[in-house]
């Protein structure tokens, strides 16, 4: 059975957590920046990643749901995983009733992948190494198109003024009390622990960040080990393939 709140209940911890931001940044002393009291989602198999993931944002909001009940919602299987979009459009209805949107900072653009793989290859064929397969038809195989990606080639194909727009929407996120909904292809950047995923897309969260050390914070639900990683900036911004946030919506004109 579907938990459900009342109405009021998510506009006081709005009122009262999330939007209390210095209630809820932590600041270490050795520069992490990293929002509290996120639940730990694990993800019940290998294709809940994103049912786990939307669950743990929605309950830090205080909207009570679980992954199993979103899984269903979407159509989550064993073989085909979650459709991202699907699942955002579920989560964005199910938000509005309580003045909270999704915000798209990283879309997944077929037009924007396919910039960064023709970039990829030209280093790739300049440095003599692999170039990433690619179709120009519309749709992307991720585990097949990165198959040979090489992290450091990858880190190459974005220029500072991408960089920075990163950083600052990463930055500017958490600075916000919003931990940022990540969607990223495994096994290109160096995560050993996550050796058994191969590669292909995967959603976690990212919690928090390191200005001095040019790093970000984040949480997977693939285990209780994998509540807080590290990973630096530039290989972040490398794999990732979407970034979304939770905000309360903006009201209309004229109210």
């Amino acid at each position: 059975m579907r938990r459900r709140l009342s109405p009021l209940l998510p506009c006081l911890l709005l009122l009262l957590g999330v939007a209390n931001v210095d209630a809820r940044l932590f600041r270490a002393d050795n520069g992490d920046r990293r929002l509290l009291g996120i639940p730990l989602e694990l993800q019940a198999g290998r294709s809940h990643c994103a049912p786990a993931t939307m669950a743990a944002v929605m309950n830090y909001y205080g909207i009570a749901t679980d992954q199993r009940t979103l899984a269903v919602e979407v159509g989550s299987t064993r073989d085909t995983g979650t459709d991202v979009e699907s699942m955002l459009g579920i989560v964005a209805r199910s938000c509005a009733q309580y003045g909270i949107e999704v915000e798209t900072l990283v879309d997944f653009d077929y037009a924007r992948y396919r910039r960064t793989i023709l970039a990829y290859n030209r280093l790739a064929r300049k440095a003599g190494a692999k170039r990433l397969w690619f179709t120009d038809r519309g749709h992307l195989d991720l585990a097949k198109t990165f198959e040979t990606a090489d992290i450091g080639l990858l880190r190459r194909t974005f220029g500072r003024r991408e960089r920075a727009a990163f950083r600052k929407a990463v930055q500017g996120g958490i600075d916000a009390g919003a931990p940022l909904i990540w969607g990223v292809v495994l096994g290109i950047a160096p995560e050993p622990e996550l050796a058994p995923y191969g590669r292909g897309g995967h959603l976690r969260l990212i919690i928090g960040y390191n200005a001095a050390t040019e790093e970000i914070l984040y949480a997977d639900p693939w285990g209780p080990g994998h509540a807080l990683k590290r990973m630096p900036l530039a290989d972040a911004q490398a794999i990732t393939m979407s970034l979304h946030r939770l905000k309360r919506a903006t009201p209309a004109r004229g109210r």
